[in-house]
């Protein structure tokens, strides 16, 4: 998000305000923001591309998700997962994958 754009959300953080487009007049809204990265958020604050104090504002409750690489041991679980989510989908009956294929993918 262009750091312009940061500002906007921070001060709709700090302020709970929003204006229509178009709108004319504030309003109070109440809601939850949930931000993800796909990069180390420290270092995009070092090097400018996220505004600092935007950061600790959204920082409050913190999840890491380790990359797929990571946890290779979980990519026969997902397999599994959208297998069974295809077959009700699509009306199939796929059973699975070959060993071959899961170690292609890991």
């Amino acid at each position: 998000m262009p750091v312009f754009l940061q500002s906007k959300l921070l001060r709709f953080l700090q302020d709970g305000l929003v204006r229509r487009l178009g709108g004319l007049t504030e309003e109070a809204v109440d809601v939850r923001v949930i931000a993800a990265v796909n990069e180390d958020p420290e270092e995009l604050v070092e090097r400018g591309i996220l505004r600092a104090d935007l950061f600790y504002r959204l920082n409050v409750i913190r999840i890491n998700v380790p990359s797929l690489d990571e946890h290779k041991e979980d990519i026969p679980i997902y397999v599994e997962h959208f297998i069974e989510k295809a077959n009700r989908r699509y009306g199939k009956e796929i059973k699975g994958v070959s060993d071959d294929v899961i170690s292609e993918l890991g």
